[in-house]
């Protein structure tokens, strides 16, 4: 490897995803972050971290009254747990997170 690339390498954008409306970007990068842009203004609006390089990364809808005071799921969701992945075992070639909802992970 060539003397000084190893710091370009660590701020390599590995994933984007544009809003649906088109006015947001997301990227995802080596340098552990993960950065939402305003399209227009080319800036960012948002960074948040993340413990290791962040290779996927999506901007879903959420359903129009989520937000609502009164809103509750139709469904009763179990509660979850959040597990990272270590260097050994099973999806450690992944080294991601895994959000797990009763018999179901995703």
């Amino acid at each position: 490897m060539l003397a000084g690339s190893t710091s370009s390498l660590r701020n390599l954008v590995t994933c984007l995803s544009v809003s649906m409306d088109g006015t947001l970007l997301l990227s995802g990068s080596h340098d552990e972050t993960v950065r939402l842009w305003d399209v227009q203004s080319k800036q960012t609006v948002r960074c948040i971290t993340h413990k290791g390089p962040v290779t996927n990364a999506v901007i879903m809808a959420a359903p129009a009254n989520m937000f609502l005071p009164d809103s509750r799921p139709a469904v009763a969701l179990p509660r979850f747990s959040r597990h990272l992945l270590s260097s050994e075992g099973e999806g450690a070639e992944s080294g991601g997170a895994w959000l797990r909802l009763g018999l179901y992970t995703q």
